[in-house]
């Protein structure tokens, strides 16, 4: 029985990093304006590797590691960080919506899209989506509250 706990612990050590980087990294100024889907914000969900910025390589590589999918679905109303909230990520987004209610949304509509869905961590104050790629790629939609509203992001899943 210990080994099916194991991924429970592995959620939990998550959900705790994300919400002391999400304390940590939040800035209600910088709120951009983008369209809330995905085929409309690949250029702001992925890392440009033309270098603009003057950090490290390896910062660069793992920011380049992982692109938002195709057909991906997000939420409407849900407005893109450029650049994602973490180098790590795909892509994220702030909303108003309440987190039950992104978390709800992405349950439904993860395999829907073509998304199926690999595990599911509902929490207080965040919750993973552990789910599978058409192309076999494991990611996590993580939620987490962000101000008023809800932040969440796309990024590979640790499991």
């Amino acid at each position: 029985m210990a080994p099916s706990r194991l991924p429970l612990v592995m959620t939990i050590a998550l959900v705790a990093l994300l919400i002391a980087a999400a304390a940590c990294g939040v800035s209600s100024t910088s709120v951009p304006t983008a369209s809330p889907s995905a085929a409309s914000s690949p250029q702001a969900s992925a890392a440009s590797p033309t270098g603009n910025q003057s950090t490290a390589p390896s910062a660069d590589a793992s920011a380049a590691a992982i692109v938002l999918p195709d057909g991906f679905p997000v939420m409407p109303g849900a407005v893109a960080d450029d650049p994602p909230r973490h180098a790590d990520a795909a892509a994220s987004w702030q909303t108003q919506a309440i987190g039950p209610d992104v978390y709800d949304w992405y349950v439904e509509n993860l395999p829907l899209a073509g998304f199926p869905i690999d595990g599911l961590y509902p929490g207080g104050t965040a919750a993973v989506i552990l789910f599978s790629t058409p192309d076999g790629d494991a990611l996590q939609v993580a939620i987490t509250a962000s101000g008023a509203g809800t932040a969440f992001e796309v990024a590979p899943a640790v499991r």
